[in-house]
């Protein structure tokens, strides 16, 4: 050998490098795989977005709201827009969605909240206008 020290550096170099590189086998968290966010809400629907990470795809989703299902289908798409109605007005909800395959939950979002908007009163003031005089006749334009 006419360079063993050169070979040496070479088996140092290699391991440090070999020791550095960790390698993650851990699973995405459950906020990285699935996400749920509310769009928009009215007196008694919301709308929520969810976004799933692709190997969730071809999963059971079931959508809670106040730990009441809400809807259950098969998830086909990473990016999906949920709508759940029947809700009630003027009421806080907590929001979760979950991914299952057969009876394994396979992800779970975080919850999120949303209030639903309160109806109206319903106490109108109508006021009317009478156009043309008595006996007489008269064109609007």
């Amino acid at each position: 050998m006419k360079h063993p020290l050169s070979f040496f550096i070479f088996l140092i170099s290699f391991f440090i490098f070999l020791l550095s590189c960790k390698r993650t086998t851990e699973p995405l968290s459950a906020v990285d795989r699935l996400q749920l966010n509310v769009t928009d809400v009215s007196c008694t629907e919301a709308w929520l977005s969810l976004k799933a990470d692709n190997s969730l795809l071809g999963g059971t989703l079931k959508l809670y709201g106040n730990d009441r299902l809400i809807l259950s289908h098969e998830l086909t798409s990473a990016d999906t827009l949920l709508y759940a109605d029947s809700l009630q007005p003027a009421r806080k909800y907590a929001f979760t969605a979950q991914v299952y395959d057969g009876n394994a939950l396979l992800a779970a979002s975080p919850k999120t909240a949303a209030t639903t908007l309160d109806t109206t009163s319903h106490d109108f003031t109508w006021q009317t206008w009478e156009f043309g005089g008595q006996g007489g006749s008269s064109s609007f334009y």
